[in-house]
């Protein structure tokens, strides 16, 4: 643990004061660059003793980062899918499926699955409740969506490394939607990730009242700064009370719809707005969007 944290701290550091890839001006959402090569290294005019140390760190700053990033994408291509590790871990009296494999290098594939009482509907209408997912989901402090020109939604998060010295990490991802089936997240912008995607899948239950299986898949490539066994580590710990904590919310949601409008309720609710639609209908597909999004519709992070 002394290890990543003190790897966040100087990728902090070195974000701060080292290199600017983006101007302070910028606003979410930011284009990522296509390589840390892009970015210009700003140092003020040295002074006194510090020189000599200041000279030889930019001498070597660009050429560390241009090692990083052949470690991490060109060295190392995606290769097939080795299992590292398969268990179950029971969270709350929940049996949680969990694997790990590796991709090819330090890219690693970590996934998780229960079964849920609630049906496909309620579980979509508390994943896609955005705005709200730091109110239930453990480790993820801010959680806000921003609409895109091309009815497309990004999502920026702010995320709990260590609470007890408050070291947080931030992501900028781009959500594509197949309502009640997928959710897919794509990153645009990280500091701690060279690649990142994550995928919830949706299966129907096989009999009627039958129970919904929900999954999650995150594929990662961390930055070379960071040890890749932590980072796995990590997310291995966070995936059952993630999935943990959506169930719960999604059974309570379910609860709330069917004692105000019966069993039939997602007959009577609209479906979830279309990437179209929201272009169409801009800011407000997501501020104001009750009649169309049912995710606004009750909050099923409040239950």
């Amino acid at each position: 643990m002394r290890t990543l944290i003190v790897a966040v701290l100087f990728m902090s550091i070195a974000d701060a004061a080292a290199f600017h890839c983006l101007s302070p001006s910028d606003a979410i959402p930011r284009r990522h660059p296509h390589s840390l090569e892009q970015c210009s290294f700003k140092f003020p005019r040295p002074l006194g003793a510090h020189a000599n140390a200041a000279a030889s760190f930019r001498r070597a700053a660009p050429s560390l980062i241009g090692l990083s990033m052949q470690t991490g994408t060109g060295v190392v291509p995606r290769q097939a899918a080795s299992l590292i590790l398969k268990e179950v871990k029971t969270h709350e009296g929940v049996d949680v499926d969990i694997k790990l494999e590796g991709l090819g290098g330090n890219r690693r594939r970590i996934s998780g699955g229960l079964l849920i009482e609630a049906p496909p509907r309620a579980i979509w209408d508390t994943l896609t409740n955005y705005n709200k997912l730091n109110e239930y989901i453990p480790n993820i402090a801010e959680s806000g969506a921003m609409l895109q020109p091309d009815g497309k939604i990004r999502i920026e998060q702010v995320g709990v490394i260590s609470p007890t010295l408050n070291l947080k990490t931030r992501i900028v991802l781009e959500v594509d939607e197949e309502p009640y089936r997928m959710l897919t997240f794509n990153k645009v912008e990280s500091r701690e990730f060279l690649e990142f995607q994550g995928t919830y899948s949706i299966s129907e239950p096989t009999s009627e009242g039958g129970l919904t299986y929900l999954q999650y898949s995150v594929e990662a490539l961390p930055h070379p700064l960071l040890p890749v066994g932590l980072v796995q580590g990590k997310i291995r710990a966070e995936v059952p009370p993630m999935l943990s904590a959506v169930r719960t919310n999604a059974n309570r949601y379910q609860a709330m719809r069917v004692s105000s409008l019966g069993e039939d309720w997602d007959e009577d609710v609209p479906p979830p707005m279309s990437g179209f639609s929201r272009q169409k209908y801009g800011k407000n597909a997501l501020s104001d969007g009750a009649k169309a999004s049912p995710s606004s519709q009750g909050d099923p992070g409040r239950g």
